[in-house]
């Protein structure tokens, strides 16, 4: 995906560009209130076993369904795979409702210019290497 707008099911208008975080990330053209479905995680369905092989071969953006099926962000992906990680400070949440996943905004909302960020959590970028979590 080249920056630009996305042009997909986006509820607000979104930009993609350079990221401070890392690589290319999404970010908001107009505030977005808290609360807000902003973008609906697409990609490939894929299985289990499937996203073991491609997490092995270097894939970053598989998001878990749950049930043994997957999506893969940057395979037949919407942008939403863009959206970078902030464990600190994130300014959007997960929700899955309906075997869809979407990008929420959080409770302070999105001021216009600011990066979409979420935690990918703990399996992805474990909290505390070498010591026991929670």
């Amino acid at each position: 995906m080249r920056s630009g707008r996305i042009k997909l099911k986006a509820c607000y208008p979104l930009v993609v560009r350079a990221s401070r975080i890392a690589g290319r990330g999404v970010f908001a053209v107009k505030d977005i209130p808290w609360g807000t479905k902003i973008i609906r995680y697409q990609g490939s369905l894929i299985d289990d076993e499937e996203a073991k092989m491609r997490v092995a071969k270097g894939a970053t953006a598989i998001m878990e369904l749950g049930d043994g099926f997957n999506l893969d962000g940057f395979d037949q992906g919407n942008g939403a795979a863009l959206i970078n990680h902030n464990r600190r400070r994130p300014n959007c949440f997960l929700l899955r409702e309906r075997g869809e996943v979407w990008i929420v905004a959080g409770v302070e909302g999105i001021p216009a210019g600011d990066e979409l960020t979420y935690d990918y959590g703990s399996d992805y970028y474990p909290r505390n290497k070498g010591r026991r979590v929670g």
